[in-house]
């Protein structure tokens, strides 16, 4: 996310999208392991540890991401949103994505 970002910024000062449309940020994590959810919803500056991460979704699998407070401020600015979902909607939407 904060690459992304990072990018958008850059596209915008280079003026080659429209000044001030930075995007909505969407943060989606396993509701087994939901630091960034917690955090944002909570109004914190950074995460907590997240105890007894649980999720078969390894690569969500983070308990305290780096650059928490970063990603944290990046969803405020872009007046995003941060989505803890379950192993079970996680699995339906890849089984969906490999259908198409």
């Amino acid at each position: 996310m904060i690459g992304m970002w990072k990018a958008f910024d850059e596209l915008d000062q280079s003026g080659w999208v429209k000044q001030g449309r930075q995007p909505k940020m969407i943060a989606v994590q396993a509701a087994g392991c939901a630091p960034v959810v917690r955090a944002y919803r909570e109004g914190e500056q950074t995460c907590k540890m997240w105890q007894h991460a649980a999720t078969f979704a390894s690569g969500l699998r983070v308990p305290k991401p780096y650059g928490d407070a970063i990603i944290l401020d990046i969803l405020r600015a872009s007046g995003g949103v941060a989505l803890a979902l379950s192993d079970e909607e996680i699995l339906a939407s890849i089984l969906d994505w490999t259908r198409n």
